[in-house]
């Protein structure tokens, strides 16, 4: 049986290594941000509604099962996606890179 004072211990250390895991995974997000953003390392360009988007084939494959099909289909450096409107594609951009998406009265059901 353990005691109460060690059960306390474990909470505790289990919050530092919490506290420890979400700073490292903020820090992480802002640096790929940062390198979309100056477009550091992009390897893909997606071509949606006029608008060209230099972005990262490793982090869209890794957050979209659909991204990590095309790219497994499409290895072009240039790929034209027409079945999306080119301010939802920003949001999910945004949330791909951040892990954070703003959802308004307008974007809800786009983003369902």
């Amino acid at each position: 049986m353990i005691s109460e004072s060690d059960l306390r211990l474990c909470i505790l250390v289990f919050a530092i290594k919490m506290e420890s895991l979400f700073k490292f995974l903020k820090r992480r997000n802002e640096r790929l941000h940062e390198f979309r953003e100056s477009e550091k390392y992009c390897d893909v360009t997606l071509h949606i509604g006029g608008k060209l988007f230099k972005c990262h084939r490793t982090v869209l494959a890794m957050s979209s099962e659909y991204f990590d099909q095309l790219f497994e289909e499409n290895k072009s450096n240039v790929i034209v996606l027409s079945s999306i409107e080119v301010e939802l594609f920003e949001n999910l951009l945004n949330y791909m890179y951040s892990g954070e998406i703003v959802i308004t009265d307008e974007n809800v059901f786009n983003i369902y």
